[in-house]
């Protein structure tokens, strides 16, 4: 066995093979040449080492190590981890991205082989790793060997995006028609609602009326972002608004509009919120884009069947995924289409602006104005309610004093037959009946006096109640936007503290360049003195370079 040189059978990562001295020393050298100039019987004999001499040394066994990768050990480290997580050997991995076996890498196992894809310098630098190695029958390290035989896989990066492209496909295809007929439900909901068109009829009535005599009245139309506004007018008392008047008008006199909050129920969804043409138009353009590379690279692999390994299913399998999906996609295509129409035609006949506008904040305005109006339109029936019972309670205990007064009057005209020989007694008796109806009204009259104060009290309370709850809740909701704020300025610092810190390690990073350009330089200089002192000619390493 021959001692090995110094510097070792390997390349610095550093070095840019194709473009260095030793790309251009490789292609100029030959075998030929080489017996021609080196005596290599001469060379065994001086640097042959005897096998039984290293067996007698301690130290050999003791010293063993495993071959040194020309890898970054931060490098070797994370294709470790990858290939440990997968518990798979290399040639197994190999065998199962040219099969594009989904049952040996799943979702998971796919995305941790595309942190670890070998890029073309690592293997440029591990093929000219691996000549050298075969010189002396030393093998390739796991990381090295594990870059020499997945990186031989043609396209491999544009591969694993594909396949990772060919599993998300379906959950992204069922994400944008989900949104997709979702927004198309509520757009058309709003063009045919014909209580909704009535209603916005309505109000531009009560607002023209109420604007006559200024530049606001007269008007033809007005946009939705004014619906919530109709909760700020207030009566000149401050008691109602002109919201609650337009209940009220519904609720008497047109009371079929009330429907219209059914109809666009589908708009106050909570799943609506994250429903917008700008996410669907992304969505659809990752599919477009998806599909694009596809095509690409299965033309691609066509192009080169012939240097294909006979394992690689790769064409098959995404010709196969084509198939199914391009009809899909131009489905979308053409539903994303129409829907943009259709939007467009919501948005004119609700008279917006096609510039800037956002579908989420028009849907938010009538989704508020509808919650607004529910709640105007159960508290109003909830007076009413209250107004009819205390009405019947006022007319039942009105039929109930006549009752009384009657059945007393009854008990007069008997009493003035049966002493109608004793005029004084009558007379005393008709003075008592007088009092005790005298008496009977006046603690019936005190009694709806209570009752009314009473009813008054209990009203002044349910105020009291209800503009507590309203604070309690305004508490609660400034509370949450504190909380929110606290967490929001804490992920800032955190974020800081992140941008400090990488701020730091690229200062770390510029100084280790400064100091190995440094140390280049230096040496460059020392190699040109040595040069200039002996005449001779010296490689980066400090040997001499014959004739």
């Amino acid at each position: 066995r021959r001692r090995t040189s110094s510097w070792g059978p390997w390349v610095p990562p550093w070095v840019a093979v194709g473009t260095s001295v030793w790309s251009t020393i490789s292609s100029q050298s030959t075998d030929e040449d080489t017996g021609d100039v080196l005596d290599l019987e001469k060379l065994t004999e001086l640097f042959t080492v005897q096998d039984r001499k290293k067996a007698v040394k301690p130290k050999a066994a003791k010293k063993k190590e495993g071959p040194r990768s020309v890898l970054s050990g931060q490098r070797c480290q994370n294709i470790g981890i990858v290939l440990s997580f997968l518990k798979l050997k290399t040639e197994h991995l190999r065998t199962a991205i040219l099969h594009m076996d989904h049952k040996v890498l799943n979702f998971e196992a796919l995305e941790a082989v595309a942190t670890i894809i070998p890029t073309d310098d690592e293997v440029t630098l591990v093929a000219c790793s691996k000549e050298d190695r075969d010189l002396v029958a030393e093998p390739l390290p796991a990381a090295d060997m594990y870059v020499d035989q997945i990186g031989s896989i043609p396209r491999l990066s544009h591969r694993i995006e594909c396949w990772t492209f060919r599993n998300d496909f379906p959950n992204l295809v069922d994400s944008i028609k989900s949104q997709q007929r979702a927004l198309r439900k509520v757009e058309e909901s709003l063009v045919k609602s014909k209580n909704f068109q009535d209603l916005l009829g309505l109000i531009l009535t009560l607002g023209n009326i109420l604007n006559s005599g200024n530049s606001h009245g007269g008007a033809s139309g007005f946009t939705i972002e004014n619906l919530p506004n109709l909760e700020t007018v207030k009566s000149a008392d401050g008691s109602t608004s002109l919201l609650d008047y337009v209940v009220m008008t519904v609720d008497a006199k047109q009371s079929k509009l009330l429907a219209f909050a059914e109809e666009l129920k589908e708009l106050t969804e909570p799943h609506m919120k994250s429903v917008s043409m700008k996410v669907i138009q992304e969505n659809v353009t990752i599919l477009k884009n998806g599909m694009k590379k596809v095509k690409v690279q299965v033309e691609a692999a066509k192009r080169n069947a012939a240097k294909n390994d006979p394992e690689d299913k790769f064409e098959g399998v995404m010709t196969m995924f084509q198939q199914i999906a391009e009809p899909k996609l131009q489905e979308i295509l053409d539903e994303q289409a129409s829907l943009e129409t259709l939007q467009s035609e919501m948005i004119d006949w609700f008279g917006e602006d096609k510039n800037g506008f956002d579908e989420t904040v028009f849907f938010g305005y009538i989704g508020s104005f509808i919650r607004s109006f529910e709640n105007a339109h159960k508290n109003l029936k909830a007076k009413q309610a209250k107004q009819a019972k205390a009405k019947a309670k006022r007319e039942k205990e009105a039929k109930q004093q006549a009752e009384a007064q009657k059945k007393a009057g009854e008990t007069v005209k008997d009493d003035l037959a049966a002493v109608a020989s004793s005029t004084e007694e009558l007379e005393k008796k008709l003075a008592e009946e007088r009092n005790a109806m005298e008496k009977e009204a006046k603690r019936a009259a005190d009694k709806r006096a209570r009752e009314e104060a009473q009813k008054e009290k209990e009203e002044q309370e349910a105020r009291k109640k209800r503009e507590e709850e309203e604070m309690r809740k305004t508490q609660e909701a400034m509370k949450k936007k504190e909380d929110e704020l606290q967490r929001k300025e804490a992920e800032l610092q955190r974020r800081a503290k992140e941008l400090e810190e990488l701020e730091e390690e690229k200062k770390i990073l510029e100084e280790m360049e400064r100091q190995m350009e440094q140390k280049k330089i230096e040496e460059e200089k020392k190699k040109k003195e040595r040069q200039k002192e002996t005449g001779m000619r010296y490689t980066s390493s400090g040997d001499l370079i014959d004739g």
